[in-house]
């Protein structure tokens, strides 16, 4: 009987804390039937391509491995540019993972990458609203359950998150308040 109440007991404590762990998740949408999770507040998608998801990118890119190229900065790096061809969408491939799995994401305006795939997505925003040429203030509305480290260096503002036990960070860079760059992702 004290076995059975014990097992019962231990069944309890692993169901809440499913349960509790659960609310630090957004569940997103299924993708050819797997289900994937956005943890609350913390970027991690950009235009459908999730942080990690092998089966994100393929759906939305198709295979670019082919593209990859050496960012003395970031690794290995894949390079899109917007229809527009003023944003550029750099995805740092995750070593030790899939062909085409990425862990960082990098969107700015300018790109020294020579491989360079073109989409005809008009601008790159994350699933929490970011988007170059976002205005401080309207940053400040979307991220404000975020707790960033607020640097200034004279017109220049950036805007970093540290996650050290999830090993993500975030930061976004303004200049006189207008959005000019922006990543995310797990370090290595």
């Amino acid at each position: 009987m004290e076995k059975q109440i014990l097992i019962f007991v231990s069944k309890l404590f692993i169901c809440l804390f499913f349960l509790i762990s659960c609310n630090n998740f957004n569940y997103s949408k299924k993708n050819d039937g797997l289900v994937f999770f956005v943890t609350k507040g913390k970027d991690s998608i950009i235009n459908g391509i999730v942080l990690r998801d092998t089966t994100s990118l393929l759906k939305n890119l198709g295979d670019v491995s082919d593209l990859i190229s050496d960012d003395i900065n970031m690794g290995e790096c894949v390079t899109l540019v917007n229809e527009s061809g003023n944003e550029f969408f750099k995805m740092r491939r995750e070593y030790g993972g899939y062909k085409n799995q990425y862990d960082y994401f990098f969107v700015t305006k300018t790109n020294s990458s020579k491989k360079i795939k073109k989409i005809k997505d008009l601008n790159f925003k994350s699933n929490n609203g970011a988007y170059l040429g976002m205005s401080e203030i309207e940053f400040k509305e979307k991220y404000d359950l975020r707790k960033f480290i607020k640097e200034v260096k004279g017109n220049i503002s950036t805007y970093i998150f540290k996650d050290v036990d999830d090993i993500y960070q975030s930061k976004f860079t303004f200049d006189q308040s207008k959005l000019i760059e922006f990543e995310f992702g797990y370090q290595d």
